[in-house]
C-alpha cells in the first residue's frame, strides 16, 4: 500500500530516496514481415541492477561508487556523502513496453553511519515522477517510505512495492506522452552525520503488451558459435532467421573489424586476420558470397584460394641480411603462394642466413610473388615487413633463387585493413589502414581514397545519393568529402560541441547522418547542421585503451526511421548485442538480440541473393529481457 510522504528536513534527516522517474519511452521488438503484439508478464527492465559492471547505465553525480560488501564477488552501489555536502543521486533510464498494465518496484538496502555514531538518523523513500522527452520539467507521481527513521545500521533488507492500478495508469499516460522513465536513488544528510547507503538487486518487473514494427531488408552482423569462433552472417531486423556464412578458423583470438554489405546483397565484405602470416597484412579485406565462398579483396588471391587452386608449386631459395639494429628472436619468411611460412630462427644485427620455401604455387607466367616476413624481437611480438621490389617469379617444377634480401624493420607497424565500405556501385571498397583512408578495386588493386589531415580515421560512409561523396570519422570529429579529394569539411567538431564520433551511418534519403561516440547516439541534420542527442544511456569506458566501447557500429534502416547499433551486452561477458533505436521518437529503445554474441551490423535495403546457408538456432529476442550479468568494467 502507498503511504502519504511525510515532510523531512533536508538539515534534520539523512535520507536515501528512491525514485522512479517516469520519462515513458516505448520499446518495441522488430519483427520481419508484420506489425505483432506480444503479451508478457513480469519481465525484468532494469539493466545492471546487480552492479557487476559498476555504474554501466546509472547516471550518477558527486560520491557514487561500487564496493564488494560482504563478499568479494557481490559488488554493490555505495552512495557516499559526508555532512552538509548536499545529495547524492544515481539514475537509469527505463525503456517501457508500449503498454504497461503492472509493475513492481524491488531492491536490497542497507543503511550504515560512516561514524560510530549518528546524531539524526536516516530515513530510506522511494517516489514515482515523470518529466518530458528532453528530461526536463519533473513532476511527481507517487511515493513511499521504506524506513521512517534509523541512528543505526539497518542490516540488509528487502523492499518490494507494486504500483496500485491509478499509479500504472498515471505512467501508462506518461508514456502515451512521449515521455522517458526513469530510476532514480537520492541520498541526504543532515549537517553532521556521514552515511553511506548500499542499494543491490534492483528489480523492476513490468506486465504489459509490446508492439512489433514491421522492418524489411537483412541485418549483416559478427557473430559467435558455441565454440567460441567468430562468424559473418546475416538475420532479419527482429534478430531471428539467422544465417551463418563463414566461420573464422582462430577460437577466441581471431579479429573480424567491420562488415558491409553489397547493395545487390550478393556479398558482405569484412576484415579478417585469419590468414596473418600469408600477406603482408595483419588483417585484410575480403568478401563472402551467400554460399559461403571467401575472396580475398587485397593482396590476392587469399591463401585458401591458392590451396584449392590446383596450381603448379616451384621452390624459392635465397638469403636473409638483417640489416638492422634488432636482435631478432624469431623471424620467418612467407613468398606469396608458399603452403607455409619457413621458420629461420633467431636472427642477430649484420647476421644472413640462407631458406628455402618449397611447394610455392606459381600464379603465372611473369607474374611477380611477394616476399614478406614474420619476425619478432624483446619490443615487438608480431612484425610484419615486405621486402621492397622482391617479387618472385616461381618456376612450376624448379627452383628460383630471390637473392639476398634484405631485413629493415624499422618499426612494429601493424598492417591492419579495418571498417570495409562497400561503393553502392559495387566497383570498390574502402576501408581505414592504420587510420588512412584507402580503397581496394575487385581486381584487388590498392590506392589512397582520399588524402587528409586528419588524424586516427575510423569509419568510412558512403553517400547513398551521391556515388563519390562520404563521410568518416576521424579526429576531433565527423567530415564530409569527396572520393579522390582532400580533408574535406568537419561537420561536427569535438572540441566545440563536447561530442566526439567513432561509428557513421547516412540517412537514406542524404539528409543527415547518425553518429556515436562510443557512449551514445546523435542525429546530425546536414540543413541547419544542428545535432540532436538521441540516447542518453550512461555507459562507461573502461580505463583500458585496448577496450571495445560500450557502443560500436551502428546503421540505418532503408526507410530512414530506424537505426540498429552494437552495444555491450549485460548477459554475457565479453559479448555484444544489437539495439534498435526509432529515430522519429528517440525514447523507443529495444534489444534485437540478448544472448551477447552479435556485432557490428550493416542493414541491406533489399534482399540477400539465395541460395543461403540453413540458418541457426539462434532464438529470437523475447520481451523484457532478464539484465543480469555484465563484463568486467574499469571505470574512468
Amino acid at each position: 500500500m502507498s503511504q502519504k510522504r511525510p515532510t523531512v528536513s533536508r538539515k534534520a534527516v539523512a535520507f536515501l530516496l528512491v525514485s522512479l522517474v517516469l520519462l515513458a519511452g516505448v520499446r518495441r521488438m522488430v519483427t520481419w514481415a508484420a506489425p505483432d503484439r506480444t503479451n508478457f508478464t513480469g519481465s525484468e527492465y532494469i539493466r545492471n541492477g546487480t552492479f557487476t559492471v559498476g555504474l554501466d547505465d546509472w547516471g550518477w553525480d558527486n560520491m557514487t561508487t561500487t564496493d564488494n560488501v560482504g563478499a568479494s564477488t557481490d559488488p554493490v552501489l555505495v552512495m557516499k556523502t559526508f555532512l552538509s555536502q548536499g545529495p547524492v543521486n544515481v539514475w537509469q533510464e527505463v525503456f517501457l513496453p508500449t503498454t504497461t498494465t503492472a509493475a513492481t518496484l524491488s531492491f536490497d538496502y542497507r543503511l550504515v553511519p560512516a561514524n560510530s555514531y549518528a546524531y539524526l538518523g536516516a530515513a530510506l523513500g522511494v517516489s514515482v515522477f515523470k518529466t518530458d522527452a528532453n528530461f526536463n520539467n519533473p513532476q511527481a507521481i507517487t511515493g513511499w517510505w521504506v524506513v521512517p527513521s534509523t541512528t543505526v545500521d539497518t542490516g540488509w533488507q528487502h523492499f518490494s512495492q507494486a504500483l496500485t492500478a491509478q499509479e500504472v495508469a498515471q505512467t501508462q499516460a506518461a508514456h502515451q506522452a512521449g515521455e522517458r522513465v526513469f530510476i532514480n536513488l537520492q541520498l541526504q544528510l543532515g549537517s553532521q552525520d556521514n552515511f553511506q547507503a548500499y542499494i543491490d538487486n534492483v528489480s523492476l518487473l513490468l506486465s504489459g503488451t509490446m508492439t512489433y514494427p514491421s522492418l524489411s531488408g537483412a541485418l549483416a552482423y559478427r557473430g559467435v558459435d558455441s565454440n567460441n569462433h567468430y562468424t559473418i552472417g546475416w538475420m532479419s531486423p527482429d534478430g531471428s532467421s539467422r544465417y551463418t556464412l563463414w566461420t573464422h578458423p582462430t577460437a577466441g583470438g581471431g579479429k573480424i573489424v567491420g562488415l558491409s554489405w553489397k547493395a545487390d546483397g550478393s556479398a558482405i565484405a569484412f576484415a579478417s586476420d585469419h590468414e596473418f602470416g600469408y600477406s603482408p597484412f595483419h588483417t585484410d579485406i575480403y568478401q563472402v558470397d551467400m554460399n559461403g565462398q571467401v575472396r580475398r579483396l587485397t593482396n590476392p588471391p587469399a591463401h585458401s584460394e591458392i590451396q584449392a587452386g590446383g596450381y603448379s608449386k616451384g621452390t624459392v631459395t635465397g638469403r636473409v641480411w638483417n640489416n638492422s639494429t634488432r636482435n631478432l628472436t624469431a623471424i620467418s619468411v612467407y613468398v606469396q603462394g608458399a603452403d607455409s611460412p619457413v621458420s629461420l630462427g633467431p636472427l642477430a644485427p649484420d647476421a644472413t642466413v640462407n631458406f628455402t620455401v618449397p611447394n610455392v604455387a606459381d600464379l603465372g607466367a611473369g607474374k611477380g610473388q611477394y616476399v614478406v616476413f614474420i619476425w619478432m624481437d624483446g619490443n615487438c611480438a608480431s612484425g610484419l615487413y615486405q621486402v621492397p621490389g622482391a617479387l618472385v617469379d616461381v618456376q612450376a617444377g624448379g627452383s628460383v633463387d630471390a637473392g639476398t634480401l634484405s631485413f629493415v624493420g624499422n618499426d612494429c607497424t601493424q598492417f591492419e585493413a579495418a571498417e570495409p565500405a562497400w561503393k553502392p556501385d559495387g566497383s570498390m571498397v574502402a576501408f581505414a589502414m592504420n587510420g588512412v583512408p584507402q580503397k581496394v578495386d575487385m581486381a584487388g588493386t590498392l590506392g589512397s581514397l582520399f588524402s587528409t589531415s586528419a588524424l586516427g580515421l575510423n569509419d568510412i560512409a558512403w553517400s547513398p545519393q551521391s556515388g563519390d561523396a562520404l563521410l568518416y570519422t576521424a579526429n576531433p570529429g565527423v567530415y564530409q568529402t569527396t572520393a579522390g579529394d582532400g580533408t574535406g569539411t568537419l561537420l561536427v567538431d569535438a572540441a566545440a560541441t563536447g561530442v566526439g564520433a567513432q561509428h557513421v551511418a547516412w540517412l537514406p534519403d542524404g539528409s543527415g547522418f547518425i553518429f556515436t561516440d562510443g557512449l551514445d547516439l546523435y542525429r546530425y541534420t546536414s540543413a541547419s547542421g544542428q545535432i540532436q542527442r538521441l540516447t542518453q544511456l550512461y555507459v562507461y569506458r573502461s580505463s583500458n585503451p585496448n577496450a571495445l566501447d560500450p557502443l560500436g557500429a551502428l546503421a540505418v534502416s532503408p526507410d530512414g526511421k530506424y537505426a540498429v547499433f552494437e552495444r555491450r551486452s549485460p548477459s554475457v561477458v565479453n559479448g555484444r548485442d544489437l539495439w534498435m533505436i526509432n529515430l522519429q521518437n528517440p525514447v523507443e529503445l529495444w534489444p534485437v538480440t540478448t544472448d551477447g554474441r552479435a556485432a557490428q551490423p550493416d542493414w541491406l535495403a533489399g534482399t540477400p541473393q539465395q541460395p543461403s546457408p540453413t540458418p541457426t538456432s539462434t532464438p529470437s529476442p523475447t520481451p523484457g529481457v532478464l539484465y543480469r550479468v555484465y563484463l568486467p568494467l574499469v571505470l574512468r
